[in-house]
């Protein structure tokens, strides 16, 4: 998922009820690109209304009563994810190389004597990717004014609390860990004024940003066709989520001006794990021969969700060496993600091949969170998530060629911005477009893919109020599907 905030080591979490959700979240876990087979994805995932093909009945369950035969298919992936980034100017580059099982299905088609109108009743058990989280990112200052520490300073300063007042319970884990680690020290005589040791100086800022994991749906479809004209399909999915997140900020006096101060680094770690369910419903229509439409609605997702988090700081002053961690923190809650409506057109060049295109709908403003027990803190981010966040649309176009039993193919995808536009940070507004093409051979009884496609998006790394980079995410990813119908 490509963000347009990395919230600054754990600020919005305040003690028991730390509450790491923001709108950022709500697009990760709430974005999806079709994902699944290499035939799919060689066309730029427009299959819609063209079914008999696992990754389509996730797109438009209908496309289930298009197949004929029962069908077993397997894919594998890997994928390269580069981040290009720009700290006010410093321009630093990183990669991430990762395998993933893209899509396994089975589809059992059960066809039904000549004489009844209904010719097919299928039955498919499977799962989808839907989205990869897996990126690295790098973010490097040498001369900078503005250190991290400057939030939690003015954060302390800003509390009113004394000394003997500071804890976990009322205050961020940075700002807690800062003046535990000698970094922010009271001034003056009210007890509640704090200045941070790097105070009228430059730092040297190393940021870098491991994520990982993914999303896949797990589902149960059924789908039948009504004299090979009307084609109609249910989904029951079952999404898993699994994301890793570690931040780590490293900042330093490599000019050894700063008095007492060497270095410091904290550390975030985020650990998130859920589950949901939703419902998909769709159908084809064959108006002729060459020409098929379809229309499909998935219903919205709820999730069950658990984050697990901490933060750990070290530093050096006064050439001694400082070694704190925050409480481990664990927080559940759930999160329903936003319904989407999808309608396609596909022409079908007989022996020849197809065009296809999808038009995609779906309004992130209406996610909502629950939490139980912070009501206050719920109405908030839902309200935040309002004003954020806005209705997209996706359009993916795609063409296969046949050659006798080879195929080539390519396909494009293009989603418009999700950010409010008077939410946009410096013009980064997370459009984002996919490139891909593929090849493929078919069998009598069997079958095998290859795909490549490319994924672009742009974003801005908000670390702290003082701190933003500018974010470029680009993912390769090349997929292989092999399958046997029976």
């Amino acid at each position: 998922m490509k963000r347009f905030i990395l919230t600054g080591l754990v600020s919005f979490m305040v003690g028991a009820a730390a509450i790491a959700q923001n709108p950022t979240e709500t697009l990760r876990y709430s974005q999806q690109r079709p994902g699944g087979t290499a035939r799919a994805l060689g066309v730029g995932g427009a299959f819609g209304a063209i079914g008999a093909d696992y990754t389509a009945v996730g797109i438009n369950p209908g496309g289930l009563g298009l197949y004929r035969r029962s069908d077993l298919s397997l894919s594998f992936g890997v994928q390269n994810t580069s981040a290009n980034t720009n700290l006010f100017g410093s321009i630093a580059d990183a990669h991430q190389v990762r395998a993933f099982l893209p899509n396994a299905s089975i589809v059992l088609s059960r066809l039904r004597r000549k004489s009844s109108n209904w010719k097919a009743f299928n039955f498919g058990f499977g799962f989808n990717r839907l989205a990869n989280y897996n990126a690295n990112s790098v973010f490097v200052n040498k001369q900078s004014s503005n250190s991290l520490l400057n939030q939690y300073r003015d954060e302390l300063t800003a509390s009113g609390l004394t000394e003997d007042q500071i804890s976990f319970d009322n205050l961020s884990p940075g700002a807690v860990l800062g003046y535990y680690n000698f970094l922010l020290n009271p001034i003056g005589t009210s007890g509640t004024q704090y200045s941070a040791i790097t105070d009228g100086y430059n730092v040297n800022q190393q940021i870098s940003l491991t994520r990982r994991g993914g999303l896949d749906e797990m589902s149960f479809a059924f789908g039948t066709s009504y004299n090979d004209r009307l084609y109609i399909g249910m989904l029951v999915g079952v999404p898993f989520l699994t994301y890793r997140e570690k931040l780590n900020v490293r900042e330093s006096d490599e000019a050894n001006v700063i008095p007492s101060f060497n270095n410091y680094s904290f550390s975030q770690n985020l650990t998130t794990d859920g589950i949901g369910v939703n419902a998909k419903f769709g159908l084809v229509v064959r108006a002729a021969n060459w020409v098929r439409f379809g229309a499909s609605f998935h219903t919205p997702t709820r999730y069950s969700i658990t984050e697990k988090y901490n933060t750990i700081a070290t530093s050096n002053v006064d050439a001694v060496q400082y070694n704190n961690t925050s409480p481990d923190g664990k927080f559940d809650y759930q999160l329903s993600t936003p319904w989407r409506a999808v309608v396609s057109a596909a022409f079908i060049i007989k022996k020849y091949g197809f065009l296809s295109a999808d038009y995609e709908y779906t309004n992130y403003n209406r996610a909502r969170y629950n939490f139980s027990g912070f009501k206050s803190a719920e109405s908030a981010l839902n309200q935040d998530v309002k004003d954020y966040l806005k209705a997209i649309h996706t359009v993916r176009v795609g063409g296969e060629a046949a050659i006798k039993n080879f195929r080539l193919r390519a396909g494009y995808a293009l989603s418009t911005s999700p950010i409010e536009k008077n939410r946009v940070v410096a013009g980064r507004d997370l459009t984002s477009s996919t490139y891909s093409g593929g090849v493929g051979y078919r069998g009598k009884k069997w079958y095998v893919d290859l795909a490549y496609f490319r994924s672009v998006s742009e974003g801005t790394a908000v670390i702290s109020s003082d701190i933003t980079a500018a974010e470029k995410l680009k993912s390769d990813n090349v997929v292989i599907t092999v399958g046997l119908n029976f």
